[in-house]
This record gives structure tokens, C-alpha cells and sequence, in this order.
């Protein structure tokens, strides 16, 4: 009885919505329901269909000479699921149809219904949580809703809900495209703005936005949120997976901004809708008592903005001439619709960022701790893909026979190897200049004054080539012989004979008594 009505009542909504002037892909997007339904529908007066209706429940179903296994196997075990009752059927009957997962499914609840078999649920117990205090909590959600548009069109718009737990004061702000990281950022730092101070925890989803991964319990960040909350000094909970119900403050709001803010309001353009939400926060959301409370929303902010922490304006890496761009896995990042290369190896699994800025018509590409990775042209074309060639050579191979090649200057090549691979790996981008460095330098030294330094450096881990090459130096000025002294020793030796006859003078004493005298 209850399915015959519901029935009666689509009918009804169908023609009523087509009186309004809404055509049939229109009707069957807001009913979802088919387009070739809504024809059917509309080509039936009230008479005919109650006879439609009729002869649906007199005509054959197409898994009927199955209704006895179905019945007998719901009796006994009332919780199967219409999946599982599909995978018997095939599994007792191999005769049985090929047929979709939607035609089992609506032949079994037929059987539930038919027989009174009633599919048994497991209840999760739930207990009202008690209030918490003032300013100590803000619950956060997603949503996203299909806007009509000025011109008959439909856009889907996404938004972003703020909800203090405590006042239930809420805030909320559209946009046209998902939201990202740095969007979800700009939008937190929003609210606080809205709210005039900072809780003390944010309770938010399990979203892509914020989270990177999550392994039983270890919630790892995205790179720029993390850093993001550490500036803010602000505690996170992270709803388990699948459970709503631990944040139902904030998701009775998503639902409430869908029927009561978004329901048949005309799309104009974002700024507008912005603006028509922020009236309507203060009109209406935050204006009227409280279903659950009891309280108006805006009068509890009043009291609970002055236990909340003090705002102040955060800078945020988030402009359009520095913005964080995902680092996608074939090493390019995209850029108003064009895609620029990266250097091999930027990428460094999901969550890998680099930060871009436009200087005098060129993309300055660097990572988060600022090396510059990359400059690049300004495409002001879309849909091209810049390539920086040296990004598509492989010169891991050249790099390998330049360290063999270094390696035979030393009289200790295994020693001298490992002491490259060291180098490489401190500096696994610039390693062909620090190899090039020690190239130089060890051009003019001597064997054993190289060997030497080599040894030093691997003695006490030095893997910079800069150091390497002023330690030579040094050992090289402190071996280094003046060429004065060589002279002077080989003065000496070729007049020895010549110097031993010689005889010095002797000074007479009477000169030294006739100075003493004139004193």
C-alpha cells in the first residue's frame, strides 16, 4: 500500500512540475528519476495510470520460479543481503538468468514485503554528549549542492561549513570548483575572521584536502596544512571513517544550508552567492532559536567569542603569485591549463607540492624550503605542455662513468668511489657540479697530497667537494718548500771545502775600551 502511493504521489509531482514550465530531463534530474519515465508519465492521465499500476501488480516477474528459494532462505537467515541472496542463486540454480544486481535486489524486497520478512539491523547505540565549554571546539563539513542558473543551466557549487559547537554559531563559503588545501585554509582562516577569535580544536572529516593517508589510526597531514596548524597552535580530531554521527552538529548545518539557504535560489555568480549567504547567516541561521538548544546562535557567539583565542591575520602563502601546486607522478605541475615539466625525481609520492611565482613572464618554480628547481617561460596559451629537455635526460649513466672516471686519480679507487657515492647522495642534484669542482682542483695536485686528503675527508665524513678542495689547498702550502731555502742549501754544499778553510776576523779590545771611555 505504502509503494502504491508513493507511486501515486511521483505521478503527481511529475505533471505539477511540467504545469511549471520545467521540461523532462529537467523534471527527471529534480525527481531523479529517468528521462524516458517522465515521458511515460506525462502521456498517462490519472485514469490510466491507476490502470497501469493495476496490471503491475498481476504481471510475471522474471525471477518468480525463484520466490520459494528466497522466501525459505529469508526466513532463516532474515539479515542476507540481496548481494549474497544474487551469489546463491547462481550458486544453487545454474540455469539462473543473467540478470543485473537492481533486478534481484527489487525482486527480493518484493519477498520481504510479500511475506513480512523484515530485514534485521544492527543498532548502534548512541549517548547525548554533554555541551562542551565555550570556545573549546568548531565542528567543519563539506558539501555540495546543483544550483539552477539565470539562463536554465545547472552548476554545481561546493561549500565550506563552520559550526562552533558550543553557540552553534555558524559560517559558511561557496565555490565553484572543489576545494583544496590552500582553499581549505583561506576558508578556516575566514571563519576565524567571521567568528573574532580561534577555538581550541577543529573536528574535521577524513578528507583528501587535510589528510594524506590515514593507517590504522596514524593520520598523516598534507605538507601545507601541517605546517599551517603548527602556526596556528591548534588541536585536530579526525572522525573515524564512515561515521557521521561524530560530528552531527555540523552535519544537520550541511543539511540545513541545502534546504533552507540553497533549495530554488537562482545562481548569478560566486561573489553574489557569498554575499547572499553572509545576509542570510544573519538573517536566518544564526538569527533563529536553535532546534536542539533551544537558544539563538547569535546571542550564545556573544558570550562564547570572549573564551575563544584572540585573532590576528595571518599571512598566507596562498596568492596567485605564490601559490603550493601539486606535483603530479609524471614530474609536472599544472598552471592556468598548461602543464610545466619538473625536474626527474620532484615527485616524492602523494602530497608533493612546489611553490610557483610569476617574475617578469617567467614561472620561478622552487620547493618548500625554497631551492629553485626550475624557471620556465610564461605560456599565456592553454593547453600546451612546457618541456625543459634537460628534465627528459637521463643522466644518471654519464654521471656513473664521470664518477669512474674521477675515481682513477686516486691511488685508492675503491675508497675514492664510495667517497663519490657519498658526495651524490648529499647533493643528489648538484652532484655533476661537486664532481666537477674535484676535478679541478685535483688537476695540479700531487698523488700523495690527494690521497691524503682523501682519507681526511673520509675520516671525518666531509662529503662537500668545496671543503675537499680547500683542505688540498692547505696540505699543499704546508708541503710546499720556499724556493729561497732550497738555494741556500745548495750554496752551502758545492763551497763546504771553501767555507771550512776560512778563518773570521777577531774585533781588537782597546776599540771596545776607547767607546766605553767616550760614554
Amino acid at each position: 500500500m505504502r509503494d502504491h502511493l508513493k507511486k501515486l504521489f511521483m505521478f503527481d509531482q511529475v505533471h505539477q512540475l511540467k504545469k511549471l514550465g520545467f521540461s523532462k530531463s529537467e523534471i527527471g534530474r529534480k525527481l531523479e528519476i529517468d528521462r524516458k519515465t517522465v515521458s511515460k508519465y506525462l502521456s498517462m492521465n490519472l485514469e490510466e495510470y491507476l490502470v497501469f499500476l493495476d496490471k503491475l501488480k498481476e504481471r510475471s516477474r522474471l525471477l518468480d520460479p525463484y520466490e520459494g528459494f528466497i522466501g525459505q532462505k529469508l526466513n532463516v537467515f532474515q539479515d542476507t543481503t540481496a548481494a549474497q541472496m544474487h551469489d546463491w542463486l547462481k550458486e544453487h540454480h545454474p540455469d539462473f538468468p543473467q540478470v543485473s544486481s537492481k533486478t534481484v535486489f527489487n525482486f527480493v524486497m518484493w519477498i520481504r514485503q510479500k511475506y513480512n520478512i523484515p530485514k534485521q539491523v544492527s543498532l548502534r547505540d548512541f549517548h547525548m554528549v554533554e555541551e562542551l565549554a565555550y570556545g573549546e571546539q568548531a565542528q567543519i563539513d563539506f558539501g555540495e549542492y546543483s544550483m539552477r542558473t539565470v539562463d536554465a543551466r545547472h552548476i554545481k557549487v561546493h561549500f565550506f561549513l563552520v559550526v562552533l559547537s558550543r553557540s552553534r554559531q555558524k559560517f559558511v563559503v561557496f565555490d565553484i570548483r572543489p576545494f583544496t588545501t590552500q582553499k581549505v585554509i583561506q576558508a578556516v582562516e575566514l571563519s576565524f575572521e567571521y567568528y573574532e577569535g580561534i577555538p581550541r580544536q577543529l573536528v574535521f572529516d577524513q578528507d583528501k584536502t587535510v589528510l594524506t593517508n590515514e593507517n590504522y589510526g596514524l593520520l598523516i597531514l598534507t605538507e601545507a596544512f601541517r605546517a599551517y596548524i603548527q602556526s596556528r597552535g591548534i588541536d585536530l580530531h579526525f572522525c573515524r571513517k564512515s561515521d557521521p554521527q561524530s560530528k552531527g552538529k555540523v552535519e544537520n548545518g550541511v543539511k540545513y544550508v541545502k534546504q533552507n539557504f540553497l533549495h530554488n535560489r537562482l545562481f548569478e555568480d560566486i561573489d553574489i552567492l557569498n554575499n547572499q549567504a553572509v545576509l542570510w547567516l544573519s538573517r536566518t541561521a544564526n538569527a533563529l532559536p536553535h532546534a536542539g538548544t533551544k537558544k539563538v546562535p547569535q546571542q550564545e557567539w556573544i558570550i562564547e567569542k570572549d573564551f575563544l583565542k584572540p585573532f590576528y591575520a595571518l599571512v598566507l602563502p596562498g596568492s596567485d603569485q605564490n601559490k603550493l601546486y601539486a606535483v603530479r607522478k609524471d614530474n609536472t605541475f599544472s598552471f592556468k591549463g598548461n602543464f610545466y615539466t619538473l625536474p626527474s625525481g620532484t615527485y616524492a609520492g602523494c602530497g608533493t607540492t612546489v611553490r610557483v611565482q610569476v617574475i617578469d613572464d617567467e614561472l620561478v618554480v622552487t620547493d618548500l624550503g625554497g631551492q629553485l628547481l626550475v624557471r620556465h617561460p610564461l605560456c599565456r596559451e592553454t593547453g600546451k605542455m612546457i618541456v625543459n629537455n634537460n628534465h627528459k635526460r637521463d643522466t644518471s649513466a654519464s654521471v656513473l662513468a664521470f664518477m669512474d672516471q674521477l675515481s682513477s686519480l686516486f691511488t685508492n679507487k675503491p675508497l675514492a668511489l664510495d667517497y663519490l657515492h657519498s658526495v651524490r647522495q648529499a647533493f643528489p642534484r648538484y652532484a655533476r657540479d661537486q664532481f666537477q669542482l674535484l676535478s679541478n682542483a685535483a688537476k695540479e695536485a700531487p698523488q700523495d697530497i690527494l690521497d691524503q686528503t682523501l682519507e681526511l675527508c673520509m675520516e671525518h665524513n666531509i662529503t662537500n667537494t668545496v671543503d675537499f678542495k680547500e683542505i688540498l689547498q692547505k696540505q699543499l702550502v704546508e708541503t710546499r718548500q720556499p724556493p729561497a731555502c732550497a738555494s741556500t742549501i745548495t750554496l752551502l754544499e758545492n763551497n763546504r771545502l771553501h767555507l771550512q778553510n776560512m778563518i773570521p776576523e777577531k774585533s781588537n779590545i782597546s776599540d771596545y775600551h776607547q767607546l766605553i771611555l767616550k760614554l
